[in-house]
């Protein structure tokens, strides 16, 4: 799994070429204007600044038990990309006091690369965790850092 997020990072990371440039940026502006309207960017801000001051250097927040694997009202290192994508939607939001800023990037960043040094990987009880949520969320935080 942790080379399906690699491709991505990779995929996104590399311009494309031909017509599908043209294409692929269409779908990504209209998935980027549909994650960011409306956005109250206040809320956005106060959720930014509280995950700033609780996540840790490595990237990751002491709170999400990421051995967790049961799903009874969630799946608790889910919690992880929920935040991350709070980070990266401040980050690209152009009315947002975060918009542009480094240390929101970084957080970014190590929030990703926390995920991907994960031995073993989180898992979840709930296929629909691992399998549709999960790489919903990492797209979603790519189109937004494309943005930001």
């Amino acid at each position: 799994m942790k080379y399906l997020y690699v491709f991505g990072f990779l995929l996104l990371g590399f311009p494309l070429r031909g017509q599908a440039t043209g294409d692929f940026k269409i779908i990504m502006d209209r998935i980027f204007a549909g994650l960011q309207a409306g956005t109250n960017v206040t809320t956005l801000d106060a959720s930014t600044a509280t995950l700033l001051s609780s996540i840790n250097a490595n990237g990751s927040w002491s709170d999400v038990d990421y051995t967790n694997a049961s799903t009874p009202s969630g799946w608790d290192p889910g919690a992880h990309f929920t935040r991350m994508n709070t980070l990266a939607k401040a980050y690209s939001n152009t009315s947002s006091s975060y918009y542009g800023n480094l240390q929101v990037r970084q957080a970014v960043i190590n929030t990703m690369n926390y995920w991907l040094s994960l031995d073993p990987a989180p898992v979840s009880s709930n296929w629909f965790y691992y399998a549709i949520t999960l790489p919903k969320d990492i797209g979603n935080a790519l189109i937004y850092m494309r943005y930001g």
